[in-house]
């Protein structure tokens, strides 16, 4: 699986390159790129880029949708508030993503279909790049803002390099013993590093 998910990149990428009209220059959005002018060589890498992972995402949406509803018909009703809590969770975060995908392939796309049957206009080649950009970076900081152990580990590797700070606390304690009730209180100091 893991060459699989190697080589056919590879090999897409490749014949994009060997391609005499792969890679142009285009005026409108001054890149070298994959042109959407040439409507096989776009609507491949629409179809690779944007149709199949955004058809995967809703497929595993789906999927996880009827797992967590018929789990819900299976077990007792405590253990499902916990799970749909989750659930919840795992929805939000896939609807985001799906949305960010949308969002960002969607000018693109429509810079294809137009040049399918006119000249598309040079400002929605600027928005297109622009989009795909942007998407591409909301898409990275919401999957560092909703993953809890990226954040954790991001945060402690930033706390390593602050200037440790040591604060002390006098915490009293009232004990009583079994046989005669008495009170004892006891006093201990406790150092944290902050």
């Amino acid at each position: 699986m893991i060459i699989f998910n190697w080589t056919v990149p590879i090999i897409i990428a490749c014949s994009f390159l060997t391609s005499p009209i792969g890679f142009q220059y285009e005026s409108e959005s001054h890149f070298c790129t994959l042109t959407s002018k040439v409507f096989h060589t776009s609507f491949t890498l629409m179809v690779v880029a944007f149709v199949i992972p955004v058809n995967i995402i809703i497929v595993l949406y789906v999927l996880i949708l009827k797992h967590t509803t018929h789990t819900n018909r299976v077990q007792p009703s405590t253990i499902t508030r916990k799970n749909n809590k989750r659930n919840l969770k795992v929805y939000r975060n896939i609807l985001m993503l799906l949305g960010i995908v949308l969002i960002g392939g969607t000018p693109y796309l429509l810079c294809i279909l137009i040049n399918k049957f006119s000249a598309t206009p040079w400002p929605l080649y600027s928005m297109a790049v622009l989009f795909i950009t942007m998407a591409a970076i909301v898409e990275s900081v919401t999957i560092f803002l909703t993953n809890k152990d990226v954040k954790r580990i991001v945060y402690a590797k930033i706390n390593v390099f602050q200037a440790e700070k040591t604060q002390t606390f006098t915490i009293e304690t009232t004990m009583k013993t079994m046989t005669n009730h008495n009170q004892l209180k006891k006093r201990q100091t406790i150092t944290i590093n902050a």
